[in-house]
């Protein structure tokens, strides 16, 4: 087994908990899985679809390969989830991780629920790939948060269906690139020696990231556009794990006004 992992570094930067993750993902199964073999790429450039489509078609045009791990510069996360991803053994597995806000009215509302405040925040928190994105045996949701019956939800193991994970952190077969190519020959381009070519790569580019429009005519991103074209256009399925803690880093801004504080009668 040979993954490539990419990573999109926009601006030549990533954060130290991508770092940590990543060093302790290579010592970890060069430790307990030396039959899996991990190779690496950054590439710093701004737009995300050009880069994911020219790291999925580095791995679709060299069998060598047999996995694309996408790893974004801000996402950390332990060994195990990469263990559950390939265990797994599905064309496309992702995760669910925290969106870069915290809705604070909605932790807020929690504080007579849940005691704990560091549980009220897991539960308080959006996440990507979660709420309308869940599969559920009756068809999906309708909206984010409509879990109409967990009992409903399509599990196997420490995964579940979903109809759209983000790309932080999702694992592709190659296979799954060769299907969306025999099914949408237009995204092929042999043509790269002046964009793609200029990269590195060679043989053509397969460009299932390119955003697409719903059915109300506006553009998705380049994950849920990748994501439609493996479930509906090839009728795949996609499964995140959801035993694993993720992080995703962003930035606070600290606001403060001391007054009110010592209004409430604290210093």
């Amino acid at each position: 087994m040979r993954i490539l992992i990419g990573t999109p570094a926009y601006g030549e930067t990533v954060t130290t908990t991508y770092v940590d993750t990543l060093l302790w993902l290579m010592r970890h199964f060069r430790e307990s899985h030396p039959q899996v073999e991990f190779e690496h790429r950054f590439l710093s450039l701004a737009v995300l679809p050009f880069v994911r489509n020219l790291l999925a078609s580095q791995v679709l045009n060299d069998p060598r390969y047999t996995h694309l791990l996408f790893v974004d510069a801000d996402m950390g996360f332990a060994p195990s989830l990469v263990e559950h991803m390939i265990a797994a053994d599905k064309p496309v597995v992702g995760c669910i991780p925290p969106q870069r806000r915290l809705d604070l009215a909605s932790f807020y509302a929690l504080k007579d629920r849940i005691a704990d405040p560091q549980i009220a925040r897991l539960v308080a928190q959006d996440y990507v790939g979660g709420g309308a994105s869940l599969d559920f045996a009756g068809g999906g949701a309708e909206r984010a948060g409509d879990v109409r019956s967990i009992d409903q939800l399509v599990v196997e193991g420490p995964c579940l269906r979903v109809r759209h994970a983000g790309t932080g952190v999702l694992l592709i077969k190659r296979e799954a690139l060769e299907r969306i190519k025999a099914r949408f020959p237009e995204l092929w381009c042999e043509q790269i020696s002046d964009s793609y070519g200029k990269f590195g790569l060679t043989g053509g580019v397969l460009q299932c990231f390119e955003p697409m429009a719903d059915d109300k005519g506006l553009y998705a991103g380049e994950d849920v556009a990748f994501c439609r074209r493996w479930v509906e256009g090839c009728g795949g399925e996609i499964w995140s794990v959801v035993t694993e803690t993720i992080v995703h880093v962003g930035t606070e801004k600290f606001i403060g006004h001391y007054l009110t504080k010592l209004g409430h009668g604290l210093a």
